[in-house]
């Protein structure tokens, strides 16, 4: 299963990627796996982020 949390503050999206690990137990990931972009980018790199934060949730 793939969660993660997503936050936006200051016109900036910051994309937090969890790891599941129990029926219904979630933890975060280390901080390097944190994804954060502006709310304005440009949609394919908005995608790209997308795509790496859900393939360091599994």
């Amino acid at each position: 299963m793939m969660l993660c949390d997503v936050y936006l503050f200051d016109g900036m999206i910051n994309i937090y990627p969890n790891r599941h690990v129990g029926f219904d137990a979630w933890e975060g990931l280390d901080d390097d796996k944190t994804v954060t972009l502006p709310l304005d980018g440009i949609s394919h790199e908005v995608g790209k982020s997308l795509r790496l934060v859900l393939n360091s949730c599994l």
